[in-house]
């Protein structure tokens, strides 16, 4: 019998049997129209993609087949809400592999008018090669990125570019004298325009040891009016030349988002390049710093200093040198007159504070504790940070967030009974607790909560399995007033019950 004279009904039970070879659906859903709209669903679903239009995971192959033809494709795909591009590590001597790759997805991004958020990641999370280096790999390799990036820009809301450094095909170098820098900077005006790569002490120069050629002159990133959030971690574009890219895409004027997490570079590179883009950036309101290795804290500051119009900040866990973490000890007071929410370390709330007036239209304030992490610490934090708040006179909505291991559980449970009545105060003045708990026991989670009378936000994220109705009803015992809890996504009011 014709597979074609069987009923749809039939035709999807075949192909939903695990018995039927996932890869002979795609054959068939290139024979025909209606077996396409039957076969190519199903194939996705087997995949783990069962609505690709909502959400789609892409790991690119070397051979090519992989789940991007299969999407390609598809002519019932005509938007993506949630896409993620995962690229092969193109080799350790040469970028050129990667390249295909490249042109690959943006042919696929060009067929759509409309994306929402995509997340690129260019490599490997643990790659730092350098694979790119003379005038043609860079040109090559540089051109073929920004043309993928540029397409994604031009139609999706919110990009994440993950992983890879890629090159250091750029040097930083002290300027000359400035009787003598006079002089060249006039002579310069006179044969080329102004390199954007350069301060006043300081420019990047391609190195003479790779090549000659200034690929970044050429580069430009397009206009990109539905983008409102970028979101870096690879040091690809946060470096020359791609960080060309960067800086042109802010002239839009879109984006009002940035965060920069993740990323290591040189310590004498973070001034010029947060000074760069803060230059180019002005009119951001939203900024994350996080998992960035050999910045200062006077770099933090003086970056977010340079950017006025700031409504939300968050500063992470940060490190200036390998395994120390970056203390706030000195550096700019911004002005912040229009920031609402900050999520920062406690020292850095700590020294943020010591201005007074501050923080004006403050909302919320969000105490991230890392290190030392145990609840005498943490209370004793929380003290000096209540003072200083009476002290300007402001009351946000204080929260508190932190990293739950068993052993900080039990402990702390412990050293509660004997915490001064003026740390136990401190606690009561926590809103909100945003936490990421390992294992350990429901009623020992709930018990460390409740810690914190006035908590009525709390986040949980938990890296163990957990029974969530237990937890929920833990919470829900005892309580002054209702309470809005988030477990691993799963959101509930809670009512006091005995």
């Amino acid at each position: 019998m014709p597979l074609l004279s069987l009923p749809n009904e039939l035709l999807v039970a075949i192909f939903e049997n695990p018995q039927f070879p996932p890869h002979f659906l795609c054959i068939l859903a290139l024979s025909c129209r209606r077996l396409h709209f039957l076969a190519l669903p199903i194939y996705f679903a087997r995949k783990g993609m069962p609505l690709p239009s909502k959400s789609a995971i892409i790991t690119l192959q070397e051979d090519e087949r992989d789940m991007l033809a299969a999407l390609n494709m598809a002519l019932f795909l005509t938007s993506m809400e949630d896409m993620t591009l995962i690229f092969p590590h193109p080799s350790c001597v040469s970028i050129y592999p990667l390249l295909p790759h490249l042109r690959r997805v943006r042919r696929f991004i060009s067929r759509f008018s409309a994306l929402g958020r995509i997340t690129l990641q260019l490599d490997t999370q643990t790659s730092v090669c350098n694979l790119v280096g003379d005038d043609g790999a860079l040109r090559a390799w540089s051109c073929a990125l920004c043309d993928l990036l540029n397409a994604v820009v031009e139609r999706c809301t919110d990009l994440t570019v993950e992983y890879g450094y890629f090159t250091r095909s750029y040097i930083l170098v002290a300027r000359t004298p400035k009787g003598i820098r006079r002089i060249v900077k006039a002579l310069r005006k006179l044969i080329k325009p102004r390199d954007p790569f350069s301060g006043a002490s300081w420019e990047f120069r391609r190195s003479p040891e790779q090549g000659r050629a200034s690929v970044h002159r050429t580069i430009r990133a397009s206009s990109a009016r539905n983008l409102t959030a970028l979101h870096i971690q690879s040091g690809a574009l946060v470096l020359p030349p791609c960080l060309a890219w960067t800086l042109s895409l802010f002239s839009s004027n879109s984006i009002t988002t940035l965060s920069i997490c993740n990323i290591s570079l040189e310590r004498r590179l973070w001034n010029p390049v947060l000074t760069l883009i803060a230059k180019a950036a002005p009119s951001l309101t939203n900024v994350t710093l996080s998992g960035l290795e050999y910045i200062t804290d006077v770099e933090i500051l003086g970056f977010c200093a340079r950017i006025p119009r700031l409504t939300t900040l968050e500063i992470g866990l940060n490190e200036e040198t390998r395994g120390f973490p970056t203390n706030c000890a000195k550096g700019p007071f911004p002005q912040f007159n229009h920031l609402e929410h900050l999520k920062a370390p406690a020292n850095f709330i700590l020294y943020l504070l010591r201005p007074q007036p501050c923080f004006p239209k403050l909302q919320s304030l969000s105490v991230w504790f890392h290190g030392p992490r145990d609840i005498r610490t943490i209370a004793a934090r929380l003290v000096a940070i209540g003072d200083a708040m009476q002290a300007r006179r402001i009351s946000p909505l204080l929260s508190v967030s932190v990293l739950l291991l068993f052993n900080d559980l039990h402990l702390d449970l412990d050293a509660m009974v004997k915490l001064p009545h003026e740390y136990k105060k401190a606690l009561g003045l926590v809103g909100g607790l945003d936490l990421v708990v390992w294992p350990s026991t429901v009623a020992q989670v709930a018990s460390w909560i409740n810690m914190f009378p006035s908590a009525k936000q709390i986040t949980i994220s938990t890296r163990f399995e957990v029974d969530m109705e237990m937890l929920f009803r833990e919470l829900a015992k005892n309580i002054s007033a209702p309470r809005t809890a988030s477990i691993n996504g799963t959101i509930r009011t809670l009512e006091c019950i005995t």
